[in-house]
């Protein structure tokens, strides 16, 4: 029988991915229906509990819903959606996902002391020390997303050097899993909209009259303790982002 998985990060997880993708390449569920949990259990080589988390985070993201009884359906609209923002994904990826050729045409990491308005939604003191990282992101060629986070540098147990930074595509989720004392367990997105100030034209190469998309997410450890705050300019002629609203 057909082995699915490749072994990298939790099991649950790689189980998770590798349901996923085998959903994707018509390996199962070609009518929709999953395998019972027997055999996708024995397709992975992991255990019934094992399987069941990693069905709950597919179930969690509405790529799949369980039925009355044992049958589990895939939500193919669900499973097509490439940019969802609903999902911990970076921008370089999200931009990737839509079929454009994402690079990084700005980027700057650096220790800052935070104003009030940054202070407040951190809740510490002004004056206090951040992890600031600024990032503008292209999609073919096009500036669409300019973002900023902010990391209190007492939720860091390392300062990432420039080395380090350089060397792979850092973005918060992955300054999250590799130097936060207490990983981001959950976000709370704000979305709005911004004016076309002329920084924001500049910055976005923006020709004409254009409307931007304003996000302000706080990010939040399973202790419920804020680890990091970000805001992000998005343009949206350019790049359409999509969430997955779950009824329970």
């Amino acid at each position: 029988m057909k082995n699915l998985m490749e072994k990298s990060n939790p099991l649950y997880m790689d189980a998770s991915d590798a349901i996923l993708n085998a959903i994707k390449r018509g390996d199962i569920a070609k009518d929709d229906k999953l395998p019972s949990e027997n055999v996708l259990a024995k397709m992975l080589s992991i255990s019934r509990p094992t399987l069941r988390n990693a069905l709950q985070v597919l179930q969690n993201e509405g790529i799949l819903e369980k039925r009355q009884g044992r049958e589990t359906i895939v939500n193919r609209p669900c499973l097509d959606l490439k940019l969802r923002i609903d999902q911990p994904l970076g921008f370089y990826t999200l931009i990737k996902n839509s079929g454009q050729s994402p690079t990084i045409k700005k980027q700057e990491y650096k220790l800052i002391n935070i104003d009030k308005s940054i202070s407040d939604r951190l809740k510490i003191e002004k004056d206090s020390s951040c992890y600031f990282l600024e990032k503008l992101y292209a999609g073919d060629g096009e500036p669409i997303i300019y973002s900023r986070d902010y990391v209190p540098s007492s939720n860091l147990h390392e300062i990432p050097s420039e080395k380090k930074v350089r060397a792979t595509v850092m973005d918060l989720f992955k300054l999250s899993k590799d130097f936060l004392i207490q990983p981001i367990a959950y976000s709370v997105l704000e979305i709005g909209s911004t004016r076309e100030t002329k920084a924001i034209k500049e910055l976005l190469n923006s020709k004409s009259r254009e409307t931007f998309v304003h996000l302000e997410e706080t990010h939040y450890t399973k202790n419920n303790t804020i680890a990091a705050f970000s805001e992000i300019i998005l343009r949206d002629s350019a790049l359409k982002i999509q969430v997955v609203r779950k009824i329970y």
